[in-house]
């Protein structure tokens, strides 16, 4: 049987451990007299990039969502995830059945109507040779009511014109083609479905016009927006070809924000050339841009920047060490890559070793 070990045996052990830690890190950040000893690092002279960092989804530049501008089911289907298709090539057909009917129907009533202004028009004729003839004021009377009849029936053909051609419009519409040449890239409907018109229906099809020109929908902080312009250059990867650098450049920045886990974002669309058609729709991408870059700077590491002795105030300043005394080192700053800053002013030079922190301590740089 496992003997049980009490709560509070744990618990002292997990103190007694953190005290023994505690003490370790201090006798190692004292020498041998008790002074403290620090850890340092070389001041270097190099390039410095500032780069912001994002992430986002790979898109083709232009889509076409392809819906049903009428109702009813779809019995054929001749397109299918990436089929290239051509302007006008069929996608889909829906059952035409019914529009056929209707079709038909606006064209009898249109020879109906025909009819009526035939027939209108032949008592009319007939009333004015009747008037020539004699000088009836109950023929006068007459021939202006067959003149309203005719009137009437022709606004009655002109109206069974308009349905005939809607019926007619309709009956083609049960045949879907493609709007754009492109690549089928969303196919949202097997045959035997019902499909509805109305701007809330899901589209069919989504075409793709062009899989050779991408772009990265990337979402930028706002802290990092304002460093960002049309034109810069960007660079990406993508999990699919994680050896693989994808280059571009950022197209447009849209001013409208989103809240995404209480951070403002603003969308900044990344243009990028697909020529091996490697990227595909959908795929993430970690997005790299250059704001700002020297090709030879002095560069102070970050972690120096951050320390500071007990009791002295953080800033612009970094310490070394003189005959084994922390000296403060005041300096005017550039730009910073998050890992090292420019040093623009102060006295420091190539070589000079900085203090990061101290020996033993946890690192955080």
């Amino acid at each position: 049987m496992i003997p049980r070990t009490r709560p509070g045996r744990i618990v002292g052990i997990v103190v007694v451990l953190a005290v023994a830690a505690a003490g370790y890190a201090w006798y190692q950040a004292r020498q041998g007299d008790g002074a403290p000893r620090y850890r340092t690092a070389r001041v270097e002279r190099g390039p410095l990039q500032a780069v912001v960092v994002a992430s986002g989804t790979l898109n083709a530049v232009s889509t076409v969502q392809v819906g049903s501008r009428i109702s009813g089911q779809v019995t054929e289907i001749y397109a299918d995830f990436n089929t290239p298709v051509k302007t006008g090539a069929v996608l889909a057909r829906i059952d035409p059945s019914g529009y056929e009917l209707r079709r038909n129907q606006a064209r009898a009533d249109l020879d109906a109507a025909n009819s009526a202004v035939a027939l209108a028009r032949s008592q009319l004729e007939a009333q004015r040779t009747e008037a020539g003839r004699s000088k009836s004021r109950l023929l006068a009377a007459q021939i202006r009511v067959s003149k309203a009849r005719v009137a009437s029936a022709l606004a009655a053909v002109e109206q069974r014109q308009a349905l005939l051609q809607q019926a007619q419009a309709d009956l083609e519409r049960t045949t879907i083609r493609a709007p754009v040449d492109g690549t089928v890239i969303l196919r949202n409907v097997d045959a035997g479905q019902t499909v509805a018109a109305g701007a809330q229906a899901p589209a069919l099809f989504v075409i793709a016009q062009d899989l050779h020109d991408m772009q990265v929908e990337a979402a930028v902080d706002q802290t990092d927006i304002g460093r960002l312009k049309i034109g810069q250059h960007a660079s990406f990867t993508v999990d699919a070809f994680p050896r693989r650098s994808f280059t571009g450049e950022i197209r447009q920045i849209r001013k409208s924000p989103r809240n995404v886990r209480s951070s403002v974002r603003y969308t900044v669309l990344i243009a990028a050339a697909n020529p091996d058609l490697a990227l595909l729709p959908g795929m993430t991408a970690d997005a790299r841009i250059v704001v700002d870059q020297r090709e030879d700077a002095l560069k102070v590491p970050d972690a120096a920047l951050r320390f500071h002795p007990p009791g002295a105030t953080a800033g612009s300043r970094v310490w070394i060490l003189a005959h084994g005394e922390l000296q403060p080192v005041d300096l005017r700053l550039g730009l910073s890559n998050g890992t090292s800053t420019e040093v623009l002013g102060g006295a420091l030079k190539e070589g000079d070793e900085v203090v990061v922190g101290l020996v033993g301590a946890l690192r955080h740089e």
